[in-house]
């Protein structure tokens, strides 16, 4: 029988790593409550930065026991509209910077890179921690 394991994760445009039961398949990445900038009055936008998701992970049955690294980054949404009257239009292209990467798509339409780390090495990046 598969099971479905929740990983949080900071929202962070550097990449960072996280640990995921070996095998496993990444599924959605949904919002939490959690996180969204700290002081009084709240933010009424929070910092990107500090935004925590939930990423869901679909581990088979016959998985092999253990984990892997996996680096993660926020990705940007490609949109060509300009963000001010004097500022040249936005790419319509977003890059993961690393080949092999792929998207994956949380529920409020942003999105995450995620590259499975072959070498189990990290890279030197830092973990994410939420």
């Amino acid at each position: 029988m598969a099971k479905l394991v929740r990983i949080a994760v900071r929202s962070d445009s550097a990449w960072t790593t996280i640990r995921v039961p070996r095998q496993a398949r990444p599924v959605r990445a949904r919002r939490t409550s959690l996180g969204g900038g700290t002081g009084w009055p709240p933010p009424t936008e929070p910092n990107p930065e500090n935004v925590v998701y939930n990423t869901y992970w679909e581990v088979p049955s016959n998985a092999v026991a253990g984990e892997e690294t996996y680096l993660i980054r926020r990705g940007i949404l490609p949109d060509p509209a300009p963000t001010g009257p004097e500022q040249p239009p936005r790419d319509e292209v977003s890059e993961s910077g690393l080949s092999g990467a792929t998207a994956l798509f949380a529920d409020d339409s942003e999105f995450f890179w995620i590259y499975r780390d072959l070498f189990q090495s990290g890279g030197g990046y830092p973990p994410n921690q939420p």
